[in-house]
């Protein structure tokens, strides 16, 4: 068994429950699922990173994921409006390059960036319908991948 075997035996089922509550209580418990995903995503980082820098040293690995993965639930709770913001416009720059594509033209950046700022805008005035859809696609997604 390799070194990154276990590590998919781990996360497997800790992304399904983590997917089940985003999916179906993602509203209610939003800075927890928050939390949790910012805590998966800094442990995830702080792991690659650790391992890029230092082969083979599991212990120093292990250590800068703890550290990571407290530095991303921190900063996820922390940044609450900027991640909203962060959520709405990367919804319209996918909105806007799939509208580019779907009529054939080239997509220009510029106009990528302007309907993914207004987007943004508007996932700060609506946040609560902003919450309820992307923690439901996001949830569902982790509980399938």
């Amino acid at each position: 068994m390799n070194d990154y075997a276990w590590t998919g035996q781990l996360t497997g089922p800790v992304a399904i429950i983590v997917g089940l509550l985003a999916c179906f209580w993602g509203y209610r418990i939003v800075k927890i699922v928050l939390g949790i995903m910012g805590f998966m995503a800094g442990a995830a980082g702080g792991w690659t990173l650790a391992l890029s820098l230092a082969p083979g040293h599991n212990s120093i690995a292990l250590v800068c994921a703890a550290i990571g993965g407290v530095l991303g639930a921190i900063l996820c709770i922390w940044l609450f409006y900027f991640g909203i913001f962060l959520l709405g416009a990367s919804a319209g720059a996918v909105a806007a390059a799939a509208v580019f594509g779907g009529t054939g033209h080239q997509a220009q950046p510029l106009l990528i960036l302007v309907v993914a700022v207004a987007f943004g805008l508007l996932a700060l005035l609506l946040q609560k319908l902003m919450i309820v859809v992307c923690t439901a696609f996001s949830g569902s997604y982790l509980v399938t991948a």
